[in-house]
């Protein structure tokens, strides 16, 4: 029998903070539904997050990011629990959100801040050598069998890794952290990556990434917010992408991947994933060898059919996509036990 709980979500993101924690949480909110939930996102509008979300279906209440604001809203809407997934939120946040009679679940990916609450989910497979300061009874939910993704990428992608590199997915997140647009773009334009004259280059960029007009070569397209993410990753050969939850919708795809940070949160997860044999990391993007680092990379895996295989396989096998429906579940049993 279907539920009628109503679900809170509060989520961090814009122009600083990038669009990981809004994909994550859409994906959870999806999987809440198909219980039967109301979910809602409590979002603060300067934020700017709202037609990202409103596009993927998700239903918008305004509200301040502070605790008195996030818990007054969400008891205003019949809330049986709230999921955080922001940092802007401390520890002394966190724990008086924790004293008003509601579950509190939180998405954390660092462990640094306690989180006195009901439920802690990271689905990063660095998640379970991290030392988490909770409660007793807190339930940690670690490890990739809770990485969440979208639902339209639960299905697998079949794959060709013999045929020729005829298509690069390129992502730098939902915004530009660290100012590398135009660098990358004059990359992928020069003459540097040699064997990408024939190659569809389809560079994605995040609703925050301010990219201007200029001209591109006749091989790269520029997708802004593409409604569609991932035909664009199945159709590709190869990938180059930040470290954040891009990478799991990519390895559900089973696209090989050249991936490189862009924040210090992404780096048990950059670390984790190459250990895995998942990604070839290449760093901070910000370094100043990192564009010759990549070059070296692409070149290398444009050519190697076998390195190609070798990657998007251990990328396909390390998630089932079946994190949000495990997390809702959770959720579920935590409201109604």
């Amino acid at each position: 029998m279907l539920s009628s709980h109503v679900l809170a979500i509060h989520i961090d993101g814009g122009a600083r903070v990038g669009l990981g924690h809004a994909t994550r949480c859409i994906g959870l909110a999806e999987a809440c539904k198909m219980l039967g939930f109301l979910v809602y996102f409590l979002i603060d509008p300067a934020l700017e997050l709202d037609d990202f979300l409103i596009r993927h279906g998700q239903t918008i209440q305004p509200c301040g990011g502070n605790p008195s604001s996030l818990l007054q809203t969400a008891k205003a809407l019949g809330a049986e629990a709230l999921v955080i997934d922001s940092y802007r939120l401390d520890g002394a946040a966190v724990r008086s959100l924790t004293q008003q009679n509601i579950p509190i679940i939180c998405f954390d990916d660092q462990a640094n801040r306690p989180l006195p609450v009901d439920m802690v989910i990271n689905g990063s497979p660095a998640a379970p050598t991290f030392f988490y300061e909770v409660r007793p009874d807190t339930r940690l939910l670690l490890d990739v069998a809770y990485q969440v993704v979208r639902p339209e990428f639960l299905a697998e992608v079949p794959r060709d890794y013999e045929r020729p590199v005829r298509s690069l997915f390129i992502s730098i997140g939902g915004s530009d952290l660290l100012g590398i647009f135009d660098s990358l773009l004059a990359f992928l334009s020069a003459s540097a990556p040699q064997g990408l004259a024939d190659v569809a280059l389809n560079f994605v960029v995040g609703p925050f990434a301010r990219t201007g007009d200029r001209p591109l070569p006749r091989n790269l397209h520029l997708h802004h917010s593409p409604p569609d993410m991932r035909s664009l990753m199945a159709t590709a050969d190869l990938a180059i992408s930040a470290g954040g939850q891009t990478l799991y919708e990519l390895a559900r795809c089973g696209t090989p991947t050249i991936a490189f940070c862009v924040g210090a949160d992404q780096i048990p997860n950059l670390t984790s994933l190459e250990k895995r044999g998942c990604i070839v990391n290449t760093g901070w993007a910000n370094h100043p060898d990192w564009l010759q680092h990549l070059d070296q990379t692409l070149q290398t895996l444009v050519n190697d059919a076998h390195q190609r295989q070798v990657l998007g396989a251990a990328a396909c096998n390390l998630i089932d996509g079946k994190g949000a429906i495990r997390i809702a579940q959770e959720i579920q049993a935590l409201i109604n036990p």
